[in-house]
């Protein structure tokens, strides 16, 4: 690895974000037992920080009309809570819209260095209402700033600029304030982060013939697919996720499948097979995020790994998820000269670790408190 500014030290961190449409069904079987989704959650990779979101986590028509609390968000955090290790991560914190939810996990030895903890929402339905929006969590880890979004765009096959709309509205509307003295002060809005990620089922879908489309899904033809696909369209055009990045997409469709089965949809819409579930990241200070492969499910040494886990018996999406590394140097003495970043190209590390990823130099002031 490169020579570090003398006095600093260094970090590997492992960041994994998750997106689930819920499809409004509990965290429960029939027989009350929680569901099984440490395949999702990733149990066993014992990640640093843990970014889930949930969409349609509540269909409930009272609770869309209200735009109130649903109680079946403690469900799914109890669902969560229960496939992590236990003793290993704390929940620094939760936010919900509606059904649009999104709950973030750090390591608890990790926890004494996370500041400034602060939330935010954004509705895009129609007059606020529905179970459309976007969601946010921010904190400091040391002096880096993160920001973890989830969203649920407008859905139909045709409401591509209202998709791009409802991206522009989340991340030039959302704003995370603090309390200070009982009074309201602005934090920071979204692009204001280092570290941002941003995950949902954004609802994009493939063009092109219906009957073409699902046999070529059904001979993982993903190339072709990757080409009609609604998000990677409007991203070459300029027209909406600018400047954030996405890992080649291996695994089929995410949408839309017999609920419980992998078979796509065989009712009367037919609806045409899609990538509706999505996870970008951007790095707004230089290249401090390096995503490690992709697949479903298996690993497979891209740039990073994005997996899809078969349906849940109450899915009609399929869930997915990303893992990433980075690594992070800090000095213990604030000196904006070690405020850089350095990109760390995959030949320099494969002696010393079988992933590529970027190095970020930060410095933060000591503080007596530890904290």
């Amino acid at each position: 690895p490169p020579s570090l500014p003398p006095g600093t030290s260094n970090d590997l961190f492992h960041v994994r974000v998750g997106s689930f449409n819920i499809n409004g069904k509990p965290p429960r079987d029939a027989e009350g037992n929680l569901v099984d989704i440490k395949s999702w959650i990733g149990s066993e990779i014992r990640a640093d920080i843990c970014a889930f979101g949930f969409q349609e986590l509540d269909l409930d028509s009272q609770t869309l009309m209200l735009n109130i609390a649903s109680p079946k968000v403690a469900e799914w955090v109890t669902a969560i809570s229960a496939c992590l290790p236990d003793g290993v991560y704390e929940k620094i914190a939760c936010t919900t819209l509606v059904g649009v939810v999104i709950v973030v996990y750090v390591k608890k030895s990790l926890r004494k260095r996370i500041r400034n903890i602060l939330t935010g929402i954004t509705p895009t339905g129609m007059l606020g209402f529905g179970n459309k929006g976007g969601v946010g969590i921010r904190f400091d880890l040391d002096t880096t700033g993160f920001c973890f979004l989830c969203a649920h765009f407008a859905a139909h096959q045709g409401a591509v600029q209202k998709r791009n709309e409802d991206y522009e509205a989340i991340v030039q509307r959302l704003q995370f304030w603090s309390v200070k003295d009982g009074v309201l002060q602005e934090r920071s809005q979204v692009f204001q982060h280092d570290r941002i990620f941003f995950c949902g089922d954004l609802n994009y879908r493939i063009d092109g013939d219906a009957e073409k489309i699902r046999k070529l899904a059904a001979l993982s033809k993903h190339e072709e697919l990757h080409e009609a696909d609604q998000l990677n369209t409007q991203r070459k055009l300029g027209a909406v996720f600018r400047g954030w990045e996405e890992s080649k997409i291996l695994f089929p469709p995410t949408y839309k499948y017999d609920t419980g089965t992998n078979t796509f949809d065989t009712s009367p819409k037919q609806r045409i097979p899609a990538w509706c579930d999505r996870v970008l990241w951007m790095s707004t200070s230089g290249c401090g995020i390096t995503p490690v492969s992709c697949n479903r499910p298996t690993f497979f040494l891209h740039t990073l790994h994005v997996h899809c886990m078969p349906c849940l018996s109450f899915t009609v999406n399929f869930c997915v998820y990303s893992r990433f590394h980075l690594i992070c140097y800090f000095s213990a003495t604030f000196d904006a000269t070690f405020l850089m970043l350095y990109a760390v190209k995959i030949s320099d590390v494969k002696d010393y670790f079988h992933f590529p990823f970027a190095v970020l130099y930060i410095s933060y002031p000591c503080y007596s408190s530890g904290g």
